[in-house]
C-alpha cells in the first residue's frame, strides 16, 4: 500500500511538471504570434503610410508640370490679349504660380497639409539641390520670372519681352524635362518601398507558418501525448478498479452461499434436534399414562 501510495505521488508530481512545462511553451507561443500579428498590423499600417505619401508626392510633383505649362500659356495670353481682357489673365496667372510655389516648397521642405514628408531620400536630394542647376534652382528662377512679368506695365507687356522668351523657352524644354525626371524618381522609390514592404510581410508569414509548425511539434504533439498517457493511465486504473469490483462481487458471493449453506445446514440440524425431542418426550409421556 505504500509502494502504490509514493508510485501515485511520483505520477502526479510528473504530470503536474508536464503540465507546467507545456503551460510555458504555450504562453511564449501566444506572446510570439502577438508579436507577429502586430508586426504584421505594423507593416501594413506602413504599407497605407507609403501608399498615401507616394500618392501625394506624385500627384503634386505631377501637377508641377501641369502648371509650369499652364503659367507659359497664361503668360503668352497676356502678352497677346488686349489690356481691356488682361486683369482676368494676371489673375488666372497669379493663382497658377502661387500654387506652383506652394507645391514646389511642400516637395522640397515638407507640407503636412498637402500630405507631403519633410525628408527625402539621398537622390531625391540630390536632384533638387545639386549644385550643377538642381531642380530646386531651376523652379525658383522660373517663378520669379513669372513674378515679375506679373508687376510689367501693360506696356512692357510685349511678344519680345525678354521674360516671357525666357518663360516660354524654359517651359516646355528643361523645365518641364527636370519635373518629369522628379515625378519618375518619386514613383520608383515609391515602388521599392512597396516591394520592400511586401518582403517584410512574406518573411513575417513565413515566420508565423514556422511558428505554427513549432508549436504543432513542440506544444500540441507532446500535450497529446501526455493526454494519451493519462488516459491510458485512467483506463488501467478503471480496470483494475472492474477487476477489484468483480473480485469482491464474487467474494460477496461465496459468502452469500456459504452463508446460505450453513443457515440450511442450522435448520436441518434444528430440526432433526426438534424430532429428536419429540421422540424423546413421548415415551415419557407413556410411562406416565400407565402409572395412573
Amino acid at each position: 500500500m505504500v509502494n502504490r501510495k509514493l508510485l501515485t505521488d511520483v505520477h502526479f508530481a510528473q504530470n503536474c511538471a508536464i503540465a507546467r512545462a507545456l503551460t510555458r511553451r504555450y504562453a511564449v507561443a501566444l506572446m510570439l504570434v502577438a508579436a507577429l500579428s502586430t508586426a504584421a498590423w505594423i507593416s501594413l499600417r506602413l504599407v497605407i503610410t507609403e501608399q498615401q505619401s507616394t500618392a501625394a508626392i506624385v500627384n503634386v510633383s505631377g501637377r508641377q508640370r501641369m502648371l509650369s505649362q499652364r503659367t507659359a500659356l497664361f503668360a503668352n495670353l497676356l502678352a497677346m490679349t488686349p489690356p481691356p481682357g488682361r486683369p482676368a489673365i494676371r489673375s488666372q496667372l497669379q493663382d497658377a504660380v502661387d500654387l506652383m510655389e506652394r507645391s514646389h516648397r511642400g516637395l522640397t521642405r515638407g507640407d503636412p497639409a498637402m500630405g507631403l514628408p519633410a525628408s527625402h531620400s539621398p537622390k531625391v536630394h540630390a536632384m533638387y539641390f545639386d549644385a550643377g542647376g538642381g531642380v530646386d534652382a531651376q523652379v525658383a528662377a522660373y517663378i520669379q520670372a513669372v513674378r515679375q512679368l506679373l508687376q510689367l506695365s501693360d506696356e512692357a507687356l510685349t511678344a519680345d519681352n525678354p521674360l516671357l522668351l525666357q518663360i516660354t523657352r524654359t517651359a516646355p524644354t528643361t523645365l518641364v524635362a527636370a519635373l518629369d525626371a522628379m515625378v519618375k524618381q518619386y514613383q520608383a522609390e515609391g515602388e521599392a518601398n512597396v516591394r520592400r514592404v511586401e518582403t517584410t510581410e512574406t518573411a513575417l508569414w513565413l515566420l508565423t507558418l514556422a511558428l505554427l509548425a513549432l508549436e504543432a511539434g513542440l506544444i500540441f504533439q507532446p500535450f497529446v501525448r501526455h493526454i494519451n498517457r493519462v488516459v491510458g493511465k485512467l483506463q488501467q486504473a478503471t480496470g483494475e478498479l472492474q477487476l477489484h469490483r468483480d473480485h469482491l462481487e464474487e467474494l460477496v458471493r461465496q459468502r452469500t452461499e456459504e452463508l446460505q449453506s450453513k443457515s440450511a445446514e442450522l435448520a436441518e440440524s434444528m430440526e432433526k434436534f426438534r424430532l429428536i425431542s419429540s421422540a424423546a418426550r413421548m415415551p415419557s409421556l407413556s410411562s406416565a399414562k400407565m402409572l395412573k
